[in-house]
């Protein structure tokens, strides 16, 4: 039996992340019987257990949003976003059980998760729905794990890699790929979303459309959403999110507020942008899915600069426990 104490931050940080992007996989990183640890399992057992007919369960509360800007889309359109986050493991790691399996921090090894990846988006045609046109944005994204070799070999120390464990990395090493279709009303929420990863797809409309977009993430959902066309030079808001996703939970509490309108350089050119600062605090239950670090808290900062005009995402930098972990950029517009 083999102990990987470190794949319960990564378990806990892939979760984040694919609650965030409103994925529907759910981490299994341990045997039902063996907490904190691979168990001799069979090799056909899958590090993620998919979910086909999975739909998270989203409730929101939010401030009152005053719309003063349409959607500038036009058939057509292309946009790039590329992304980099590097993570400190001991970050994922803040909160955990007050029992005997409480893992802690000095057992996580002190070693970065980098993550890399692009995003495109298409403007590809107009439909009709519920009576209405809609614009519907066709997107494709790629994430990768950069060093997944250095986060097992941190843990293994000098032991081989089992099967099970060789195949999970591979798999990893390759790369996430997601892509999808999202309809967006006039008001900026999506009234359609198709999501397709690992083989599997899923399609939600209406309130869920609209409930899984709330959970952000890396797809066109990043670009738009309904607080973009409402921003002014004196913009506050607040939305409470909770998230049911198959055992996993997590509550967030997020504020925007706009400091100020300025020029900003990106790879895509200077653009005149509202900046907003964004100021959240998640909190993660992973007890029905694992026993060991079942509470996790995590504090969260972003800058966003959305387009003065177009009222689109152009750039953020994200922090976690005031570490900057992250950039999202708009690398090209055409």
């Amino acid at each position: 039996m083999a102990t990987n104490k470190y794949i319960v931050p990564i378990g806990i940080l892939i979760a984040v992340i694919f609650i965030i992007a409103g994925g529907f996989l759910v981490l299994n990183p341990h045997h039902p019987d063996s907490p904190g640890t691979w168990d001799d399992a069979d090799d056909n057992e899958s590090y993620f257990e998919p979910t086909q007919n999975f739909i998270p369960d989203v409730k929101v509360q939010e401030g009152e949003l005053k719309r003063n800007a349409d959607l500038r889309l036009k058939t057509g359109n292309r946009y790039n976003y590329e992304y980099k986050f590097t993570i400190p493991l001991n970050l994922m790691m803040g909160g955990g059980r007050t029992d005997n399996n409480q893992t802690d921090k000095k057992d996580v090894p002190d070693v970065n998760m980098k993550m890399s990846g692009s995003m495109d988006v298409v403007v590809d045609r107009k439909e009709r729905y519920n009576k209405s046109d809609v614009f519907v944005l066709t997107w494709t994204s790629l994430m990768k794990y950069e060093n997944l070799e250095e986060l097992m070999m941190a843990e293994k120390k000098g032991n081989e890699m089992t099967q099970q464990e060789m195949q999970q990395m591979t798999m990893l090493k390759e790369g996430i790929n997601t892509s999808g279709e999202t309809w967006i009303s006039n008001d900026g929420k999506p009234v359609k979303m198709v999501t397709k990863r690992f083989g599997m797809e899923i399609t939600t409309e209406g309130e869920k459309a609209e409930g899984s977009s709330m959970m952000g993430g890396f797809g066109a959902n990043m670009m738009i959403q309904p607080w973009m066309l409402a921003l002014n030079e004196n913009f506050e808001w607040t939305k409470n999110t909770t998230v049911n996703m198959s055992g996993v939970k997590s509550t967030s509490s997020e504020r925007y507020k706009v400091v100020n309108v300025e020029e900003t350089d990106t790879k895509a050119g200077r653009r005149k942008c509202y900046k907003v600062e964004k100021e959240s605090l998640s909190s993660i239950d992973m007890s029905e899915k694992s026993k060991v670090a079942a509470n996790t808290k995590i504090s969260g900062k972003s800058v966003l600069w959305i387009d003065y005009n177009k009222r689109i995402l152009v750039k953020a930098e994200n922090w976690m426990e005031n570490l900057k972990i992250g950039t999202i950029e708009l690398a090209n517009e055409k």
